[in-house]
């Protein structure tokens, strides 16, 4: 037992340090010669037995971390001739990533609720955060909402689809029964949409049953526009990827992703004690909270819902939400980014260097 309190400082916390150093920075070699060497020869024999084991104990780390088997590349590009397979694996309860004119969605079998859990846990995605239904028809849609075609509500979401859809629109309205809620994060209220996508229509058509599709990469990563984006992200998930490049010429136009951003995404409900409903924009996209107004008014609902547009709203990963894209953490690049300003870039306070690297 160490008596001398001074040698068991120094002791404890050569100890500690080849603890720490054995578990987090195994391959990071020890250079301790020249402390050992400046202490008192009487207590060295004991110090550099104690070094000895510690070097001991990282190598044995080495040794295990160099057997821990790497993960498995998953992921797999498929050309458009596959869609009937990759219809079959969505029927299944499998996962496939596919375009669409916003961005690449990965997707499954939207009322099978162990699919959908597969959604989830591929992207690293909280349960909070729930998933869009994609659907080829109106009449698809309607099966899923928990509205009387007959009702205010039901005639603008009647009227809203008839002018967006096919297109980047999500509705979000109350639920039938049949919808898993593991799929709206258990708030009563599903979101639909109608790609404009040919891949994406096909896909659906292929599947024969709605396909739910958040965006292809993990969750608070940039949304993909390209199948290689898809592949980088997802590259040890069971996932297929629908390129439309594969097997085709590089210098195809084929076209993929024209909007790049993810689509608009609208609450309706008529709850208010006024009577009056409410359309409430959740995430700005391509149609405008003016497009919504105009489609309103033809439609002789403009007195009967106010449109209104949420902003600077968001909520904490744990509180479950209507729709997706609510989140503080969202849509976040993992790679340094910078603002490239029209004005700065003109001015006097760059260099040329950085000019050359903008």
């Amino acid at each position: 037992m160490l008596t001398n309190k001074p040698l068991f400082c120094l002791w404890y916390m050569l100890f500690t340090t080849a603890i720490v150093t054995s578990r987090k920075l195994a391959s990071t070699p020890i250079r301790s010669g020249a402390f050992i060497s400046s202490v008192r020869p009487n207590n060295r024999d004991r110090l550099n037995r104690l070094y000895s084991s510690s070097m001991t104990a990282i190598k044995l780390t080495q040794q295990e971390n160099s057997q821990v088997p790497k993960k498995p590349v998953l992921a797999k590009k498929v050309s458009c001739d596959t869609l009937e397979e990759c219809g079959a694996r969505l029927r299944n309860g499998d996962l496939v990533a596919f375009p669409t004119e916003t961005v690449y969605g990965l997707g499954c079998h939207a009322l099978d609720p162990d699919a959908v859990q597969k959604v989830f846990a591929a992207k690293e995605r909280p349960l909070t955060d729930p998933l869009i239904v994609h659907v080829t028809e109106t009449s698809d849609a309607q099966r899923l909402w928990n509205a009387d075609e007959n009702s205010e509500e039901g005639r603008a979401l009647q009227a809203l689809c008839d002018n967006f859809w096919p297109g980047p629109l999500t509705l979000v309205a109350k639920a039938a029964k049949n919808v898993p809620q593991i799929l709206m994060a258990n708030t009563g209220y599903v979101a639909c949409r109608s790609p404009s996508h040919s891949i994406a229509r096909s896909l659906i058509d292929k599947a024969m049953v709605p396909i739910a599709a958040p965006s292809a990469n993990k969750f608070g990563h940039v949304s993909p526009t390209r199948a290689h984006h898809v592949y980088d992200d997802l590259l040890h998930e069971d996932v297929w990827i629908v390129d439309p490049k594969e097997k085709q010429d590089s210098a195809s136009s084929t076209s993929v992703c024209d909007v790049g951003v993810e689509s608009t995404v609208a609450k309706i409900t008529c709850e208010n004690g006024d009577g009056i409903g409410k359309i409430v924009v959740l995430r700005q996209g391509a149609v405008s909270v003016i497009d919504f107004e105009e489609v309103l008014a033809k439609a002789g609902l403009d007195k009967s819902f106010a449109v209104e547009a949420a902003i600077d709203k968001t909520t904490a990963d744990h509180v479950a939400t209507v729709a997706p894209g609510q989140t503080v953490r969202h849509y976040a690049p993992h790679i340094p980014s910078f603002i490239l300003s029209e004005e700065r870039y003109g001015s006097s306070e760059l260099s040329e260097e950085d000019k050359k690297s903008l």
